[in-house]
């Protein structure tokens, strides 16, 4: 009680100035923390300068593909080739080849006279190795292998296979029944024809087109 009184009339003593110094001094001061925020606007910050360079190099990459499969379309025609044929004579699906000639063993070729087919869809998937090559087509129904020799196509053709046909070309293909070594399905192509020259690349393979702005307008 001493101590209160002592300090009642001590406050009632000082200058009013003094005693807001000392409210001052005594209050608690409050910090803002904000690293949180700042983090926060930091992050999305060099998130969107990462999405915009990734943005430019893919479209500056897809530019350049585009071009060079324009000169591959003026290649095509200076030889004589339409690019984008009109229309091109189908006799099986995928599917009903891969039911057809479950029957081949590894290694066996169909050699009767009804065994010629021909093929139409997307390249999907390519390899090739020195004098042969192997197409994935990709239909309506289902996918095929086509197995390329350079000895079975005539001409320049398989040059050409190899130069001017890329992933996301729609070719049409003719030739018999194989299954490889390895238990794949194919069509020995004899001769084949690009239906629709692709002139940008297909999406990526496990992730499509990730921007999702871009696949609603393009849907």
């Amino acid at each position: 009680m001493e101590a209160l009184k002592l300090c009642s009339s001590l406050s009632s003593s000082l200058p009013i100035s003094f005693l807001h110094l000392i409210h001052r001094r005594a209050s608690p001061t409050l910090v803002r923390c904000c690293s949180s925020s700042a983090a926060t606007t930091t992050s999305t910050t060099r998130n969107r300068n990462r999405r915009s360079s990734s943005s430019s190099t893919s479209t500056s990459d897809r530019d350049a593909i585009r071009t060079i499969r324009i000169k591959k379309v003026e290649e095509l025609r200076s030889k004589g080739l339409e690019p984008y044929a009109y229309k091109w004579d189908r006799t099986h699906t995928a599917n009903q080849l891969q039911e057809i000639y479950r029957h081949l063993a590894n290694g066996e070729e169909s050699s009767g006279e009804n065994d010629n087919v021909s093929v139409a869809g997307r390249i999907i998937a390519r390899r090739a190795f020195g004098k042969l090559a192997f197409l994935t087509l990709r239909d309506d129904s289902g996918t095929i292998q086509l197995y390329c020799e350079k000895e079975r196509l005539l001409n320049d053709q398989f040059d050409q296979l190899k130069t001017l046909v890329d992933i996301g070309d729609i070719l049409g293909a003719s030739g018999s029944m194989k299954r490889t070594e390895k238990g794949e399905l194919s069509v020995v192509v004899n001769s084949f024809g690009i239906l629709t020259k692709s002139l940008l690349p297909l999406p990526d393979k496990y992730h499509g087109l990730t921007d999702v702005d871009k696949r609603y307008r393009q849907r």
